[in-house]
């Protein structure tokens, strides 16, 4: 118990860190709300079946902090050629009093830019209940530096974002 007392001190302490440098650089922000209760919502962004239903054909999730967060869009790919390889999840909230839940992760970018794809990002997604049967959705995409291949990177996920939530939302409403 001390261990993990010790191990979560001091990745708050780096969390608390990274998070200042991060508010320095730029970030990507979108909102979305959808149809599907809470608990929908978070099983299908926090387990590999759930991604793997509106996301990507294949991902990997470890519910766990430090365990794996990764979401293959091309599985059959080289490693390094597939996505999101090699994240990891950074911490999660449950049980909060509004009921509110939150994913933290990190995120690599995207294959066709070498210069900066080996460096991970921080996401974290807020689900928030908006009534019983619909949750809004509000995703921080932080840790972009401030080169031009930076740029393009936050660009890039200026649009994907959306249009994942999007992808998302449409997922939702055919399953219903």
């Amino acid at each position: 118990m001390t261990r993990l007392l010790t191990m979560f001190c001091l990745w708050a302490a780096l969390m608390i860190a990274a998070s200042a440098e991060a508010q320095l650089r730029p970030m990507v922000y979108t909102d979305k709300t959808v149809q599907g209760g809470i608990e929908e919502v978070w099983t299908d962004w926090t387990t590999a079946e759930g991604l793997e239903s509106f996301l990507a054909p294949k991902a990997i999730v470890e519910g766990k902090l430090g365990g794996a967060y990764e979401v293959w869009f091309l599985p059959d790919a080289p490693k390094g050629q597939r996505g999101a390889e090699d994240g990891v999840l950074l911490g999660w909230q449950k049980d909060s009093p509004d009921g509110s839940r939150m994913i933290q992760f990190t995120w690599k970018m995207p294959p066709y830019m070498p210069a900066i794809n080996e460096s991970m990002t921080v996401v974290q997604l807020w689900m928030i209940p908006a009534g019983e049967t619909k949750t809004r959705l509000r995703l921080f995409h932080t840790g972009f530096g401030d080169t031009a291949e930076w740029r393009e990177a936050e660009l890039y996920f200026e649009k994907a974002w959306p249009q994942i939530l999007g992808t998302y939302a449409k997922h939702l409403s055919e399953t219903d």
